[in-house]
């Protein structure tokens, strides 16, 4: 919450973080930072910073699967959402933050 608080709408703070998540996983290979990648777009979307997360091109996902863990449960409308946010994505780097959130043991 501390972090979302001090990166606050700016685009440009969340994407350093974002950039030090990464280079610090490749570099350690410490799934923490997979986990502090997930947790920051979490807390984004739970506390409403649309201006941020819906430029994350992981959000869509990351939703859906949240909610499914929290209902214990994958309907096929969430299914259906999960798959159309993959087969959308056009984004080279997309596919390094989406391996890193389901490489976080947590989510």
């Amino acid at each position: 919450q501390d972090l979302v608080r001090l990166i606050g709408p700016s685009m440009r703070l969340y994407n350093y973080v974002l950039q030090k998540c990464k280079n610090l996983f490749v570099a350690t290979n410490n799934v923490g930072y997979c986990t502090l990648r997930a947790e920051l777009l979490l807390a984004l979307l739970d506390n409403g910073v649309s201006q941020i997360y819906e430029k994350d091109p992981c959000y869509k996902v990351a939703s859906c699967i949240d909610s499914c863990i929290r209902d214990d449960s994958i309907d096929d409308r969430r299914m259906k959402d999960i798959v159309q946010a993959l087969e959308k994505s056009s984004e080279k780097t997309w596919i390094q933050d989406l391996s890193m959130l389901l490489r976080d043991p947590y989510f």
